[in-house]
């Protein structure tokens, strides 16, 4: 029933507009991070919680603008690495 319940979208308003676990994977380029979250946050509702694949860039310089609607702090910013493991000789 859960994984029934999980589905991607590359529609910015459709994510955080329906989603309560947002989880970006895009380049590693702060600005570009930034200006998702912006538009993530623009739509989103109370609670939200927003996850980031970053390997090497600042979560919290990636939340600058993650306030979850207007002047309601109240979603969380986390990061959520899913690299592939190395492959290990048997």
């Amino acid at each position: 029933a859960t994984l029934g319940r999980i589905r991607g979208t590359t529609d910015v308003v459709i994510a955080s507009s329906e989603g309560e676990l947002l989880v970006e994977a895009i380049p590693e380029n702060l600005e570009l991070k930034q200006v998702l979250f912006r538009k993530l946050d623009s739509h989103a509702e109370e609670g939200t919680v927003f996850a980031t694949n970053t390997s090497s860039l600042s979560v919290a310089k990636i939340a600058t603008f993650v306030q979850c609607g207007e002047n309601r702090n109240t979603s969380t910013m986390s990061c959520v690495n899913c690299m592939m493991p190395q492959a290990t000789p048997m």
